[in-house]
């Protein structure tokens, strides 16, 4: 969870909410997660407020799947990649009845020359990775890369807490 707050929403917003939260501890002697979280909400930019949320004050999973990807040799010598995928998010309370609902924030579709799984992967393989928003249902992406793929997905770090992460990398 600290990683995906992390990537959306920076390391400098993160370090002045901590700031924030410690000089309040210092004048008061009491601060409680609550405040971190509301002094984080007041740091964020206002389109990250149903993240911090989602990844704090509610029980949020994902439904993330790289269903389908094609690769196209351009006569440029660089490659057409198109990536399918299906993106829902879903609450759950605490008697485990769940709720679909929009997924309403931008994640991070990857374009790779090996899989992140691989403990060889560098940094090197990654060919693209961008945050877009794929909204709820099915959704393509288009995106030109300079060299022929092996692996595509959504989310393809994990960072979102998905009910089933096999199925976000795909082999292409």
């Amino acid at each position: 969870v600290l990683y995906a707050l992390k990537d959306y929403l920076g390391e400098a917003t993160i370090n002045r909410a901590l700031q924030r939260l410690i000089a309040l501890l210092a004048n008061t002697s009491e601060a409680t997660s609550v405040d971190f979280l509301n002094i984080l909400k007041e740091e964020a930019e206002p389109g990250y407020l149903t993240l911090i949320e989602d990844l704090f004050e509610k029980i949020t999973l994902y439904d993330l799947a790289t269903t389908d990807s094609r690769v196209e040799p351009l006569s440029n010598g660089r490659f057409r990649v198109s990536i399918d995928v299906e993106a829902s998010k879903i609450y759950a309370d605490k008697l485990g009845n769940e709720t679909r609902t929009a997924l309403d924030y931008p994640v991070d579709i990857g374009v790779f020359l090996r899989s992140p799984l691989s403990p060889d992967f560098t940094t090197d393989d990654v060919l693209y990775l961008e945050k877009h928003a794929p909204g709820s249902g099915a959704s393509t992406f288009e995106v030109i890369v300079d060299e022929r793929p092996s692996f595509v997905g959504i989310d393809p770090y994990g960072k979102l807490i998905d009910r089933d992460s096999r199925d976000n990398l795909a082999g292409i």
